[in-house]
This record gives C-alpha cells, structure tokens and sequence, in this order.
C-alpha cells in the first residue's frame, strides 16, 4: 500500500458519499415513514463528507499557499461536521432529543485551532494532533449514542464496533505524531502507516453508511410488521382495541409518551408566537412514532380519553413554564379528537388543570375537527360555549378537507381556522390550491377569524401567504417538531 497515493481513498470517500447522500436524502426520506428519524441528518453528513473528501483531494493540484491553506481547513471542518451530523441521526433514530450544543463546541473549537496553526504557525504536527483528537471524540460520541440505545441489533452493534475501529486508528496515529514518526504532510511523504490510516478510514466511513442503512432497514421492517403484520395490530378489532389500551396505560408507566411542538410563526415578522403540542410514543422496541400510527385505534376505543388527558396536563404544564420562564404570552395549540370533545368531563377536567395555571386562559388553544363540530351542531355550540366562557381560544384543524361551511363558522364561536397543509403543496405552481387558499384566507378575515396556514414548506409559499394576509404558519420550512428542550432553545435564543 506504500505506492498508493492517499488521496485515491479521499475520492472513493467523496464518491460513495455521494451516492449515499442522494440515497437517504432525495430518494429514501420521501418514502420513509416519519417515525423513522434521522435518515436526513445522516444524508447530510454523506454530504459533508463529499465536500471534506472533495477539499482533501485539491491538496497537489494547486500550488501551495493561502489557497491550499483554507481548502484544507474547509476539508477539517467539513470532515468534523459530518461526524457531528452522524451523531445527531442516531440521536434522533434512537428517539431522543439532541443535546449537541456540548459537542458542537468539539466542532468549533478544533476548527479555530487548526485554521491557528495553518495560518500563523504552520505547524504541520499539532494539526494532526487536534485533528485526531477530534476524530477520536467525535467517534465515542457516536459509540456511546448507539450503545444508550435501548434496541441493539446486529447492525447497531456493526456501527459500534466501527466508530470504535475508528477511534482507535486515529488514536494510534495520535501517538505515532507525539512520538515523531509524522511531521511532514501525508501527501509529501506518505509511509505505509498513514497510508493503512486513510484505507482504514474510508473503509469506516462507508461501512457506517452501510450500517446506517441496515439499521434503516430493519426498522422499517418492525415498524411495518408492528402496524400490519405482527403483534397487536395483527389481530382482530376487538382484540386490537384491548391490545392498544393495554400498550397506551403501559406506555404512560414507563413515560414512554413523550411531547413535541412545532413552532406556529407570524407570517409578517417571522417572530414565532405559539407552538402546536404533538404527542410521540417513543416505543421501546420500535423508537420513535407518530400519531398517526396509533391515535386512529385510539379515537375507536376509550383509550383515547386518558391520552387525551395526559396530553392536555402535559401540555399545560409545559406552557406554564414557558410563560413565567422563556416568553410570556407564547399560545399554545392542543388537538382534541371528537370523543374527547363530546365528553362530559372535558370542561372538569380543563377547570382543573387550569387551577394553577400562570398564563391567561386565551392562551390554551383547543383544535377541534370539522367532523366532531357538525355531528351534532347544537350540542358542539354548547360545549364551544362553556369553554370560551373559560377563555380558552378554539381553532378548527385541517379547514377545507372535511364538511367545510359558512354556516357553521358564523355560528359557532370559534377563533382561528387551519388550512390544511394539502393546500400548500401546490402552492405557487397549482392554481386551484392558490384560488383555494386565498378565498380561505379572504373569508377567515371578513368572519374576523385568525388564519393559520400548515405544511409551509419553502420561502415561495411563505412569500405567498404573506401577500395574502395570512396569519400564521408553520411547517417545516420554520422548523419541525421539536422537544421541549429544543423549543425552549429556540424560543430564548430569538429575539422577539
């Protein structure tokens, strides 16, 4: 290997994670459910790792200097980005919240002192020596997310075992620069040890692609055998509705439920003024899924009584600490199914909640369905009635894909409504969904309604609402579902 030049692994390197990156980013995220986290993350770091091994490659080509001095800095910097990235995918495969600013510092700090010793010191070997000590960081990060994992399969353990391979070539090149047998760049002299370092290297880097993948695979497999083949969701209604409410009371015990909230951002300032509060269940065996794989079941059974409860106390709570802590006056938006509105106990079980309550009551938001409103006008006006009487604001969800009607906006006393997000996807290409949206926004604001759009996903849609005078919106173009610690994140470090 001693007659091979290094920088024919940096582009087999820079290849494969092109590959992988149009792979997991444009082919697999489109495709994927939404409960398996973290595919975009680790496509992206495929695509930090094009660009380091892309930066590493000029490294010859041009002739030496300032130049080749910040494409190989980028190429570091990029290189440590990527494994970052690798560490916030499994974090967020696992089904846990992504506590990075801790190891983004791991990120920057190295940077500032290898650009330190390329720029005014030109000291060769304590750029290697950060370098790998880096690397060796970044790679027990990475290690350590996966064995925290509550699931271990092969492929897991696969990647374990490489980060750690990894840590330890690059640990051992950190030793063999302490003790002198590397001061000149790889690319002037390359001994067969630093060569065997960037095989290894490269190697590492696609068979944790690999394994990324495999992990992808596997979990798609579960989470589809656990919604259609096997365990509770292969069995017979009946059994399905025990199953489900068993699994529901278990999950509460072991606090496997867990919140998220998307922001809902002023369409004139881009300040964000409420959140939307969505309930995960971060299953010990399947990871992270949404609501849509198991609130359905629920909304059949009685099952979705207690779930509603427990998301409204946790909601509260939540929105208790935001406003005596992070930002006063923030609203926040809860969704209640129809069985939960049409029961008896919702405006007890509200009234108790909100004894404690620090915030003013038209700060809760309560999103009902268009269904639950018009089953039965007259008793939905009643129970809309007692809880405005409480304060509480309410807000019709997804507006237009159900009976929408005239008349039941004038008659109910409702706040605000939510244009569904099926009506942003075509927005601005699709005339029918920008007609659509425009008269929806136009007859929110002449009933002296609120008009929130969802499913904002580029800044054309975002232009667009806000020459039409919507409201608010939210969507993935502002920022995903969060955990409470990222949204309290979010919400000090804006300035409102």
């Amino acid at each position: 290997m001693q007659g091979v030049d290094p920088r024919f692994f940096f582009f087999i390197t820079a290849l494969l994670s092109l590959l992988c990156f149009v792979i997991l980013v444009i082919v697999m995220r489109r495709n994927l459910p939404q409960s398996i986290a973290g595919v975009s993350e680790w496509g992206w770091a495929c695509g930090f790792m094009t660009v380091a091994g892309t930066l590493f490659i000029t490294r010859g080509i041009f002739p030496a200097g300032f130049f080749t001095d910040v494409t190989q800095l980028l190429a570091n910097a990029a290189f440590f980005l990527a494994f970052w990235m690798m560490y916030v995918s499994l974090l967020q495969f696992a089904g846990r919240a992504p506590k990075i600013r801790h190891l983004w510092y791991v990120v920057l700090i190295p940077t500032l002192l290898l650009a330190w010793f390329s720029f005014v010191d030109n000291f060769y070997i304590a750029r290697v020596l950060v370098a790998m000590a880096t690397i060796v960081v970044l790679c027990s990060a990475c290690a350590n997310a996966i064995l925290k994992m509550k699931y271990k399969g092969v492929a897991e353990n696969f990647m374990m075992m490489v980060f750690a391979l990894l840590g330890a070539v690059s640990l051992a090149r950190f030793g063999t620069t302490v003790l002198g047998e590397e001061k000149t760049h790889f690319l002037e002299t390359a001994s067969l040890s630093q060569t065997a370092y960037f095989a290894t290297q490269s190697l590492s880097i696609v068979a944790l692609t690999v394994g990324f993948m495999l992990m992808i695979g596997r979990r798609l497999s579960d989470t589809l055998g656990y919604l259609a083949l096997r365990g509770e969701f292969h069995k017979s209604r009946s059994d399905e509705r025990l199953d489900m409410q068993r699994a529901l009371q278990q999950a509460v015990r072991n606090n496997e439920l867990v919140m998220y909230y998307q922001p809902r951002t002023d369409v004139r300032t881009g300040v964000v003024i409420g959140l939307e509060a969505l309930i995960r269940w971060n299953h010990p065996a399947y990871g992270l899924i949404g609501p849509s794989q198991f609130i359905t079941l629920c909304e059949e059974t009685n099952a979705v009584l207690p779930l509603g409860i427990w998301v409204l106390e946790h909601a509260i709570c939540f929105l208790n600490r935001l406003h005596s802590d992070v930002r006063p006056g923030i609203h926040l938006s809860v969704n209640v199914s129809a069985r939960q509105f049409n029961s008896p106990n919702l405006k007890i079980d509200i009234e108790r909640m909100l004894k404690n309550a620090v915030f003013s009551a038209d700060q809760l938001e309560l999103e009902l369905t268009e269904s639950a409103l018009l089953d039965d006008p007259v008793r939905a006006k009643n129970i809309m009635s007692q809880l405005k009487d409480m304060g509480i604001s309410l807000s019709v969800d997804d507006f237009g894909t159900g009976y929408s009607s005239l008349s039941y906006l004038k008659r109910l006393p409702i706040d605000c409504i939510k244009i569904d997000y099926s009506f942003m996807k075509g927005i601005p290409e699709d005339s029918d969904d920008v007609a659509i949206t425009r008269a929806i926004i136009v007859m929110g604001h002449a009933l002296g309604l609120k008009v929130v759009a969802e499913g904002v996903e580029t800044q054309e849609q975002l232009i667009y609402l806000r020459n039409e005078g919507c409201d608010e919106f939210q969507g993935f173009f502002r920022s995903k579902a969060l955990p409470e610690q990222e949204v309290i994140r979010l919400l000090a470090e804006e300035k409102w």
